[in-house]
């Protein structure tokens, strides 16, 4: 019997072989039938593109946001089968490997790593690197302006690029993939592509989207990268060590999810990840037509946060029992979001911090 996917949730498709299979090795036919499936404009489209974040999260490790979602059995199981999957390719990779090839193959490398690779590794930046190596002919936009430019990409996604900065891709560019090379700062406003990832590799990070808004700062003399997203979510991780052919890389085990409003920082000389709020956080798109007022007059603190939730998507961790009953009379409408935290924490006697793209309120009372 055909499955009929039209009405599957995210969990549906996380147990479908057929999905499954396609989100970890996919083919040409695999490829036909699921951008098929696509062109029927299906309503469950939001399911199927929760069930490859979700498991893109299994696959970088990030449990605790997948287990919000999933249970402990599911995970396992799917564990199991990106585990599977990584051992069948790499013994088809051995296998493919004869004796002899390796012998030959091994000095045309020894000469290549010799003579060339190994004595500009140095003197390259890691944006050379990767233009050097793409295997196609490229275009390389540059904005050597005091203004950010606006950039149209094949796929009609929108790069705006600032000052100092460039981007390359490969003129096969959305054909089989969707690669960007960075140096320097650059927003993206990337077209939806459910079966093309938007992949832009920038000073040994990779971030890793679908289609959504975010911005990428790389500059070659600075310490850190960082990328921020403004509506979306985006997946970042390091880019294997020696790696310079950017997108035949898969994604490591470790990595970091970004929601809206948050900003993952790199730090190069760690090779560390952290994660916190963007400077100053934005009511979402998403959020604008249905936006709070701000308005209060003896509303409760669970309802004043909920709506900051709501509005700007992140997450207020709080004591909700020893705040029950505390409320708030404040016009918050004009506000930015850290004074509408301030104005709530001084009412109730409470203070606020940052911590891995939350806001954690401590202590507080309605005395």
């Amino acid at each position: 019997m055909k499955t009929v996917y039209s009405h599957f949730t995210s969990s549906d498709f996380l147990t479908d072989d057929t999905f499954i299979s396609h989100q970890l090795l996919p083919t040409k036919t695999s490829s036909e039938f699921w951008e098929a499936w696509l062109q029927t404009d299906p309503g469950n489209l939001n399911e199927w593109e929760q069930a490859i974040f979700l498991l893109d999260s299994v696959r970088l490790g990030l449990h605790d946001y997948a287990s919000t979602y999933l249970s402990e059995a599911m995970i396992s199981e799917l564990l199991l089968k990106i585990k599977a999957t990584n051992a069948a390719q790499a013994q088809t990779r051995s296998l493919k490997l004869s004796p002899k090839w390796l012998a030959a193959a091994s000095v045309v490398l020894a000469i290549l790593v010799g003579s060339l690779i190994w004595r500009s590794k140095g003197t390259k930046s890691d944006y050379s690197l990767h233009v050097s190596a793409l295997q196609t002919a490229f275009t390389e936009k540059v904005n050597s302006t005091g203004q950010v430019q606006l950039f149209l990409l094949p796929d009609g996604s929108e790069v705006q690029l600032l000052p100092h900065s460039k981007i390359s891709y490969g003129n096969d560019f959305n054909q089989t993939d969707r690669k960007v090379l960075l140096s320097g700062e650059a927003s993206f406003e990337v077209t939806k592509n459910v079966q093309k990832p938007f992949l832009v590799y920038a000073n040994k990070v990779v971030t890793r989207v679908l289609g959504t808004k975010f911005v990428v700062r790389a500059y070659e003399k600075e310490t850190e990268v960082k990328v921020n997203v403004a509506s979306g979510q985006v997946s970042v991780y390091r880019e294997p060590a020696g790696h310079t052919q950017a997108g035949n890389e898969k994604p490591p085990h470790k990595g970091l999810l970004l929601l809206p409003n948050q900003q993952a920082v790199f730090s190069r000389k760690s090779e560390e990840f952290s994660k916190t709020l963007v400077e100053k956080p934005e009511i979402l798109t998403s959020a604008a037509t249905d936006r709070p007022t701000f308005m209060y007059d003896e509303v409760s603190i669970s309802k004043v946060f909920k709506d900051i939730e709501m509005a700007y998507g992140i997450t207020i961790r709080y004591n909700q029992e020893g705040l029950q009953g505390c409320q708030l009379s404040a016009s918050l409408n004009h506000e930015s979001f850290d004074q509408k935290l301030e104005i709530i924490c001084k009412t109730v006697k409470a203070t606020y911090q940052k911590f891995d793209g939350q806001i954690i309120i401590n202590g507080g009372s309605c005395e």
